[in-house]
């Protein structure tokens, strides 16, 4: 939703992932997100300020609160666009406040417009988190690649996307007990398709995979997950 007496776009999502098998684990997501972008002064392009929070349960548990507020300047032409971020967010685990942060990242994204209705981008971004709590091991630092595209394909709008992120913890797992710093390597893969089906609405499909592989072999995973969604613009 658009309100042009601020010049801001905002937008709220409410989500819901039903668990037949263990209830305890539904999935129940609510977010608001709001940007505003302002003239870059003597650089080319616009900056935009943005904020967004969310809010997870798990079952009936209020699991999780996040916050974040970022800085992007945004650069296009008829040849794509250059995204430059700077992001903070706060990571709040109502459940398990000692795995708690405050993650910094900063980055750039180059998508280029390959073809009418057709783009390909790629980004890379340093990562910064800090534990507020005593989180086993202490900070993280790391990194993130990432890899997408946008394609029109029979009346949908297809976008993949995927990301490869590794970080190294600053402190020893468990003194005493495990005496290593954790390493993590997550990758993550997504495909989103998109028909319009009325002026405001449209049918949303989407895959998400995500592999982990940790040397502390209780965060070794694999996961994925299949979604279809009504989506209602204003």
């Amino acid at each position: 939703m658009s309100i042009p007496d601020l010049g801001m776009d905002v937008r709220a999502a409410l989500g819901h992932r039903k668990n037949f098998s263990a209830p305890a684990f539904d999935l129940t997501t609510s977010s608001l997100w709001a940007a505003r972008d302002f003239p870059a002064g003597r650089l080319p392009g616009v900056v935009r300020l943005q904020g967004d929070m969310s809010e997870v349960w798990l079952g009936s548990q209020h699991y999780q609160r996040n916050q974040t507020a970022s800085a992007q300047w945004i650069q296009t032409n008829e040849a794509g666009a250059w995204v430059g971020t700077l992001s903070v967010s706060g990571l709040h685990y109502l459940k398990q406040r000692s795995q708690s942060s405050v993650v910094w990242e900063l980055g750039v994204t180059r998508e280029l417009r390959v073809a009418a209705g057709r783009f390909v981008s790629a980004g890379v971004s340093l990562q910064k988190d800090d534990a507020t709590g005593q989180r086993p091991g202490g900070d993280r630092n790391g990194f993130q690649v990432e890899l997408g595209g946008l394609a029109a394909v029979e009346g949908w709008r297809v976008r993949p996307q995927v990301a490869y992120t590794r970080w190294l913890s600053q402190d020893i797992f468990a003194p005493g007990l495990l005496e290593v710093r954790r390493r993590n390597h997550l990758v993550q893969a997504s495909v989103v398709a998109e028909r319009p089906l009325t002026a405001q609405t449209s049918l949303v499909l989407e895959w998400r995979g995500r592999w982990s592989h940790d040397n502390i072999a209780l965060y070794t995973y694999r996961a994925q997950s299949l979604n279809a969604a009504l989506a209602a613009r204003f």
